[in-house]
């Protein structure tokens, strides 16, 4: 971890491409924030549970579109700093099992007060 840093990026969206509703994943950052075409999109963490943004459409421009990212504990030396756009969210739990855990500890709960 080499401390506090801005990493500054670029992609492209082609003439012919409908910019739609999309995710930005920043794998290799601990936490910080991300900003697109300068609006910020949030607070990413690298634990969770949310570790993709969401970015509308309207957001996005084609062309050249600017991503910026704050990392506020230094990047995981090992990868190099990357931003990816994804389709759909990306989560660091199963949410769908995360409910049902959380389902069963209820119904033990009431089993053993009631």
């Amino acid at each position: 971890s080499s401390g506090p840093a801005f990493y500054r990026g670029f992609f492209e969206l082609s003439a012919d491409e409908e910019p739609a509703d999309t995710y930005l994943l920043v794998p290799s950052s601990s936490r910080g924030f991300v900003a697109l075409n300068g609006f910020n999109l949030g607070w990413h963490r690298r634990e969770g549970p949310q570790l993709s943004l969401y970015a509308p459409a309207s957001l996005l421009r084609r062309g050249r579109n600017e991503v910026i990212v704050f990392e506020l504990l230094g990047q995981d030396s090992q990868v190099a700093p990357a931003v990816s756009l994804e389709a759909r969210p990306k989560w660091s739990r199963n949410r769908a099992k995360l409910a049902a855990h959380q389902v069963r500890e209820v119904v033990s709960f009431i089993r053993q007060v009631g």
